[in-house]
């Protein structure tokens, strides 16, 4: 049984969820998980499930006392107590609740001086004297009683893996814990005072595993990062972190196990959507990408790989992750995009691409926009018009497509023309343009025929007058000339290629197997071909 403990020292990081997570994709590779909610002060896991309380961990610990759970009742007798406790997920995954928080009862005994002598507090009297100082000898006792629930625990349920969710704290009782964990998720705000409590609770793991004599895991975890921050500030939180560890001072037996922490390579950072607080769930659930959460369950699966990785390499966090991908079936160079997805509107939405790329216009003020651009330049000409348009088209497309194909490069995915296209549609299809449906890719030249439902350059009839709405076509022929020509020059193999020119056709001049037996008005079809250099015309 691999133990692994989820703390901050701050409450509202998105601790909880993270774990929920994290249980939902170790269970969907054939796992056998058990999750325990020792937040007692505010026990959430069950509701992340939707299970009503009951009875938990708790009310095991006030019935059975530390002596007991030491040793002085039967393992059968507590885990007949225990056992029932226990909640069914589903075949692969279960709940162990922190108690039942709707019974008085239940505060009662937090408020009360049993409670904490269930987990750090020496009692009353040690050998008729009353202490003044709380004895550490108490608190080894409380370890092994802890020590004893967590074998009963691993011999009579068996799990792969124990997900505990520790109470939000830097008081003893998180300490006790550390001699459970194989590895400690440490989830803290990106801020000096954030830094401060990771390095503090860091201090504690390595005093503990100097203690124990063996390694335990730590990933810090910068968590509900703002999406607006870029990943330079990321990474200047991150060394900032490290300087400041590097600046402690250990004792010789210390020493060894301080290096191996906050190394660059073993942060995780959870980008923050603003609708989280409310619409919290499990996203390993969800089938939807273009889900506002969506981004989350990419950054939830560098958690995976850095907590849970094949065969216990923790060494290889780039090859872990592309494990995880395959296991939830997942596609790597679909995080590319998915950053983009968390705060974007999906419907009636036109986007630009910049160094804040969160800005986004009505399709309906677009459309007015672009009109003043044509009552501007209605004294040149029709010709003039088009030709303007086209360009300004070429011009966003080409915008978008350096920032798609720089962020594949960044990303090191090797992808074909056809995938780029599809990811690129897969976007678009996103933000407002319609939703676009590449068909009859061709990898050498990069023809194609595209299917664009809810087209938002169709118009509606009030904004436009007929010949004004075949100009602002010309826009979007010529915005999908500049992203679909420099997606495909990135990976042609020749330098000589024409270039690809798109036009607006009919139905019926798509080839037949392409021909859709749903006829509706609010979908356009466009042919991409190679253009003619001298005259711009398809061939």
């Amino acid at each position: 049984m691999r133990t692994l403990v989820f703390h901050s020292v701050k409450g509202g990081l998105g601790r909880t969820l993270a774990l929920c997570n994290l249980a939902r994709a170790l269970a969907s590779t054939g796992r056998r998980v058990l999750m325990l909610d020792f937040d007692f002060t505010a026990p959430g896991l069950h509701h992340k499930w939707q299970q009503s309380p009951g009875p938990g961990y708790l009310e095991y610990l006030d019935a059975f006392d530390v002596e007991a759970r030491a040793g002085g009742v039967s393992a059968r007798k507590r885990w007949g107590l225990l056992q029932d406790r226990i909640d069914r997920i589903d075949e692969q995954l279960y709940l162990l609740r922190a108690g039942d928080e709707t019974s008085p009862d239940y505060w009662r005994l937090i408020a009360s001086y049993r409670f904490h002598r269930l987990f750090y507090f020496a009692p009353k009297e040690i050998n008729g004297l009353s202490p003044r100082v709380f004895p550490l000898e108490w608190l080894d006792r409380n370890r092994e009683a802890f020590d004893a629930d967590k074998q009963l625990i691993a011999e009579r349920f068996a799990p792969d893996y124990l997900l505990v969710d520790c109470k939000t704290t830097t008081e003893p009782s998180a300490v006790i814990l550390l001699s459970w964990a194989d590895s400690i998720a440490h989830f803290l705000p990106a801020n000096p005072e954030g830094i401060q409590y990771a390095c503090g609770t860091a201090q504690a793991v390595v005093r503990e595993m100097a203690r124990q004599g063996c390694p335990i895991g730590f990933v810090p975890v910068i968590a509900r990062v703002p999406d607006h921050r870029s990943e330079h500030m990321d990474v200047d939180c991150i060394r900032t972190i490290g300087d400041s560890w590097r600046r402690r001072h250990w004792s010789d037996g210390e020493q060894g196990y301080a290096a191996g922490l906050f190394r660059e390579r073993d942060f995780v950072v959870l980008a923050e959507t603003r609708e989280i607080e409310g619409r919290e769930r499990i996203l390993f659930e969800m089938r939807e990408k273009k889900d506002p959460f969506w981004q989350l369950s990419h950054d939830y699966l560098g958690l995976c790989a850095r907590l849970a990785p094949p065969a216990g390499d923790t060494e290889d966090p780039a090859a872990a992750e592309a494990w995880w991908y395959e296991q939830l079936g997942m596609q790597q160079d679909a995080r590319i995009l998915a950053r983009q997805f968390d705060s974007y509107p999906h419907q009636g939405t036109l986007l630009n691409v910049d160094e804040q790329p969160h800005i986004a216009m009505r399709v309906k003020t677009f459309h007015l926009l672009i009109k003043g651009l044509l009552d501007a330049c209605q004294l040149d000409g029709p010709d003039a018009q088009r030709t303007a348009l086209v360009t300004v088209g070429q011009r966003c497309g080409r915008d978008f497509a350096a920032e798609l194909n720089d962020s594949f490069e960044r990303e090191g995915v090797a992808a074909a023309f056809s995938e780029r296209i599809e990811r690129w549609a897969e976007f678009d299809s996103g933000v407002g343009i319609g939703v676009i449906h590449p068909m009859a890719i061709d990898e050498a030249s990069g023809a194609m025929w595209l299917r664009v439902v809810g087209d938002a350059f169709g118009l509606h009839p009030d904004w436009f007058p007929d010949d004004q709405g075949k100009d602002l076509r010309s826009f979007f022929e010529g915005y999908l000339e500049g992203v679909i020509g420099d997606l495909f020059q990135a990976v042609a193999a020749t330098d000589d290629h024409p270039g690809l020119a798109v036009r607006t056709v009919a139905e019926d001049q798509l080839p037949s197997e392409l021909r859709s037996n749903t006829r509706s008005g609010a979908v356009n079809y466009y042919r991409v071909s190679a253009a003619d250099p001298e005259n711009h015309v398809q061939t």
